[in-house]
C-alpha cells in the first residue's frame, strides 16, 4: 500500500560522511528539499522496480547511521529495504566526494605543499575526526580520484 507520509529511511555511511553531514546540516537527519535533484533520485530510487537488485555496500567497512526523511508515495517494504538506504547511502557518499576532491584540488592550485595538509585542512573545517583510519580512507578516496582525473585526460 502506497502513502504520502513522512518516511524515515536509516542511511549507512562512512563516519567521515556522517560528521560532515552533522556540520553541514547541523543534525545527522537530512530531509532533502522539494523539488531538488536529490529529492528526485530518492523518489526515482523508491519507485524502481529493480529496487532490490540494485544497491550493495561500498567499499568501507565501518558504517554508522544517518536518518532520511522525506515525504513521497512508498510503499512499506520499499522503504524497509536495505538497498534503498545502501543506493541513497551510495549518492551521499558520491556528493562528499565530489565536495572533498573539489576541496583538495583548490588547494592544490593554490599552493598546498602537501595533500595530506589540505586533506586535514578538510577534516579541520567539516568537523571531522583525523583518525589514521580517517585519513587512510580520504587519502585513498583522494588518490583514486586522481587517478581517475588522469585516465580521463589521456583518454
Amino acid at each position: 500500500m502506497k502513502t504520502t507520509d513522512e518516511h524515515t529511511i536509516a542511511v549507512e555511511v562512512h563516519p567521515a560522511v556522517k560528521e560532515f553531514i552533522s556540520t553541514i546540516v547541523g543534525t545527522t537527519v537530512i530531509e532533502p528539499i522539494r523539488n531538488s535533484d536529490f529529492y528526485h533520485k530518492i523518489v526515482s530510487f523508491g519507485e524502481s522496480k529493480n529496487l532490490r537488485k540494485k544497491g550493495g555496500k561500498y567499499r568501507f567497512g565501518t558504517y554508522e547511521t544517518i536518518s532520511l526523511k522525506i515525504n513521497a508515495n512508498f510503499d512499506n517494504e520499499t522503504i524497509l529495504s536495505k538497498n534503498m538506504g545502501s543506493l541513497i547511502g551510495q549518492e551521499i557518499f558520491e556528493s562528499f566526494r565530489n565536495t572533498f576532491v573539489s576541496y583538495i584540488m583548490d588547494a592544490i592550485r593554490k599552493g598546498v605543499e602537501h595533500e595530506t595538509d589540505a586533506i586535514r585542512d578538510f577534516c579541520t573545517i567539516y568537523g571531522i575526526c583525523t583518525s589514521p583510519k580517517t585519513l587512510k580512507t580520504l587519502k585513498n578516496v583522494w588518490y583514486r580520484s586522481k587517478k581517475r582525473n588522469e585516465q580521463t585526460v589521456l583518454c
